[in-house]
């Protein structure tokens, strides 16, 4: 009974913030991939696929993370591996931020869960054609617990250059 309320509760809140994220902005992309178990394993690599048609528009990219309030640390280091329409590659580290050094919440915490995101700002793709965006957990540990979800969407930046 415990397991349905969570899964419950769990899909009204990626409903009420796909809901949020509808006003406003409309999406060009957006995936999420939930965790079996609540529970990154560091093999899980989620891989977004992204077909890029106009190169003349600025855009939002924000990569999500929704961990439960009962996660462990104050923060989640990520590998961002990304592949160009061109064939070319980048790996980059970056970290989530979900708490400050004395435990406040940095993200939208909505019930049990937070919400925490890596913006890159005002951004332009200048190949036309297909952009892989792999995520690996790239922390000391080989299993991060309460983790929910991870998430990439891509959104027309409101701001122009």
């Amino acid at each position: 009974m415990m397991q349905l309320q969570i899964r419950a509760i769990k899909l009204l809140s990626i409903a009420f913030l796909f809901f949020l994220f509808s006003c406003g902005r409309s999406s060009y992309y957006s995936k999420v991939y939930s965790f079996e178990n609540s529970t990154w394993k560091a093999n899980d690599l989620k891989t977004f696929d992204v077909e890029i048609k106009d190169t003349s528009k600025i855009y939002d990219i924000v990569f999500f993370v929704r961990v439960g309030t009962d996660y462990d640390y104050n923060n989640a280091w990520v590998y961002l591996h990304s592949t160009l329409p061109d064939k070319s590659t980048y790996r980059e580290a970056h970290q989530f931020f979900i708490s400050n050094d004395i435990g406040e919440w940095i993200g939208n915490k909505s019930g049990s869960l937070v919400e925490s995101e890596m913006v890159f700002g005002k951004r332009k793709f200048d190949q036309v054609g297909h952009y892989k965006f792999v995520i690996e957990q790239a922390t000391t540990q080989k299993e991060l617990e309460h983790v929910s979800d991870l998430g990439l969407k891509i959104v027309e930046s409101k701001q122009r250059n």
